[in-house]
């Protein structure tokens, strides 16, 4: 029922015939207060629901996907399709959306990494392309962040430290984790 006199008849089907109970109760009970017994002590009223109790989806729709999808639990299923059959078609639907939503997620996490690789390599690239590769004797004409960066991209994990330990640690990989 929505208010005290208009009932929808999908969400609530027993709603008119609760109203006529409420009154026919409201009668009896100014009835029995006229005689003088306290008749609010029997006085009851037809339970209320709010519009925005039940969820309507439509069959076959994407909100009902969506939701069937978000599901977890036994209950939130029995709410979600309001205790009818479910279609094998919208559960398959809801099931392949959401393992395509977590590929997506994993494919987006490679791009950000293969990008991050990418201005790694592109930066060290430069910085040999400016001043050679890293040898004992040019060691002392690169400066600590540049040989930060060069470090980060053999390694393959961010570096950090001194100037002496930097070179050591390009020094003592021999090769390339990504190449060019």
């Amino acid at each position: 029922m929505k208010n005290d006199v208009e009932v929808n008849i999908n969400l609530d089907p027993q709603g008119h015939h609760l109203l006529l109970l409420e009154e026919v109760n409201h009668m009896s009970c100014d009835f029995l207060t006229a005689i003088g017994f306290d008749g609010s002590q029997l006085r009851g009223a037809a339970p209320r629901t709010g519009r925005k109790r039940y969820q309507l989806t439509v069959r076959q729709s994407n909100e009902r996907v969506d939701a069937i999808k978000d599901a977890t639990t036994t209950g939130q299923m029995f709410y979600v399709t309001q205790g009818q059959h479910l279609n094998s078609n919208e559960l398959f639907e809801a099931r392949a959306k959401g393992k395509r939503e977590k590929e997506i997620k994993a494919l987006e996490a490679t791009k950000e990494t293969a990008l991050k690789f990418s201005k790694e390599a592109e930066a060290a690239r430069a910085i040999i392309e400016k001043k050679g590769q890293l040898t004992e004797e040019n060691a002392n004409s690169f400066l600590a962040p540049e040989l930060a960066v060069l470090a980060t991209w053999k390694l393959g994990k961010p570096a950090k430290g001194k100037k002496e330990d930097l070179s050591k640690m390009i020094w003592a990989t021999r090769h390339h984790k990504r190449h060019w």
